[in-house]
């Protein structure tokens, strides 16, 4: 039984084969119309070939290609970094890299 707006794919899905998005919201895999997106940069500058999730048109968190991770920022400095809204009391920006003893 199929449901309603379901579909299925025996292989890759892929999205922007095009490669034309340049870092907004558009075109990428887009749920229900209301700014939530994920897309992937195709040119270069602000996180590349990495991946960024939009909520509202507005990217919340992002994966650099190289796989660091940002919370409120395109730009993650360390492999997971956090950024507040600073006009927020008792709020900033955090970072975390691995411990140098650290082994995959």
């Amino acid at each position: 039984m199929a449901h309603r707006g379901a579909m299925c794919f025996p292989g890759n899905v892929e999205v922007d084969a095009a490669k034309v998005n340049k870092g907004s919201w558009y075109p990428g895999l887009t749920f229900g119309g209301g700014g939530e997106t994920i897309v992937s940069k195709r040119n270069s500058g602000t996180n590349a070939f990495g991946l960024d999730f939009f909520t509202g048109y507005i990217p919340r968190l992002s994966v650099t290609n190289s796989g660091m991770v940002g919370i409120g920022t395109q730009f993650p400095f360390a492999a997971l970094a956090v950024v507040a809204v600073q006009s927020e009391p008792g709020i900033g920006t955090l970072g975390f890299n691995q411990p140098s003893g650290f082994r995959r």
